[in-house]
């Protein structure tokens, strides 16, 4: 343990689902942690913290047992940065290998769920691609055992170590079972590929917003683009991109205004003004949002 440790902060994150060394969980030991064949487990309290992007080599299931909510952004392979909110009502899964980052605003009791490849793949053959927030009352749908589980997981008794960890390994093990067991039932009834964006009209939006100048970009000029009205254009990204093409165009300006930011040629309130931010405030919280960082941070010293 003490060798791991002093591996280079790089190397951790490559093998973050030993989750002692997950960024997300600094304040946890190895007592802390529930290890079982193909699965490592954590169950409890967290401090409020900000992680920088980083990735695992398991299948994290992420899930919030309070009533605080959890900003999570992640880099599609699409090169969209994807940023969602996550509640006590949602499941989220992130695939091995995604780079990704977590802020909680205030302590948060959570359930974390790591899963070996080997583990995954004989439970779903296919490899997952993209993360996926899971509606609880979806999964319910499904199985509602699934919900029997975690309320029993939330009410084990943590005085007999060794015993509450024999029972949790059992638990998560079944959990997670159940939970990605319903992913693939769910998958198989959704009909996906015919409720998204096709390949080709993802080509003729990507040429809209390559040939638009940024600050005149809009859902009306993608919708057309791609050919479909602009409420069935919004629900079609939606599905495919996780996320609206309001808070992508949001995006594409923050962006815009990093880059700007960057160059040290303007200050916070002439970049705001110029990307259609109604005042400082307001790109400071979007950027905080995107980035993880005040638009401050990045200026050169002469423009602070």
């Amino acid at each position: 343990m003490a060798r791991s440790r002093q591996k280079s902060s790089q190397a951790q994150l490559g093998e973050c689902h030993n989750i002692w060394r997950c960024p997300t969980v600094t304040n946890l030991t190895q007592r802390d942690l529930v290890e079982g064949p193909g699965l490592r487990m954590f169950f409890g309290s967290l401090r409020p913290k900000s992680t920088s992007f980083h990735k695992h080599d398991a299948t994290q299931l992420l899930l919030l047992t309070d009533s605080t909510k959890c900003d999570v952004s992640w880099k599609a392979k699409r090169g969209i940065a994807i940023s969602q909110e996550v509640t006590r009502s949602e499941i989220l899964v992130i695939p091995s290998g995604i780079v990704h980052s977590e802020d909680w605003d205030t302590a948060s009791d959570v359930l974390f769920l790591y899963l070996g490849d080997d583990w995954l793949r004989s439970m779903r053959p296919e490899a997952l691609s993209e993360p996926a927030i899971l509606k609880m009352d979806e999964l319910l749908a499904c199985d509602s055992l699934i919900g029997s589980l975690l309320a029993t997981i939330k009410s084990q008794d943590h005085t007999s170590p060794l015993f509450w960890k024999s029972q949790m390994g059992a638990l998560g093990h079944c959990f997670a079972a159940r939970v990605i067991n319903s992913l693939v039932l769910m998958e198989r009834n959704s009909g996906d590929v015919s409720c998204k964006l096709s390949n080709e009209r993802m080509r003729k939006v990507a040429a809209y917003l390559k040939s638009c100048p940024g600050s005149s970009v809009g859902v009306l000029g993608m919708a057309t683009a791609a050919g479909l009205s602009p409420g069935h254009f919004g629900k079609l990204f939606k599905a495919t991109f996780r996320k609206t093409p309001e808070r992508y165009i949001l995006d594409l300006r923050l962006f815009k205004a990093k880059d700007m930011i960057c160059t040290g040629d303007y200050n916070i309130s002439e970049v705001a003004q110029m990307n259609g931010f109604c005042d400082q405030s307001h790109l400071a919280k979007q950027f905080r949002r995107l980035f993880h960082v005040t638009p401050q941070s990045l200026l050169p010293n002469r423009k602070k």
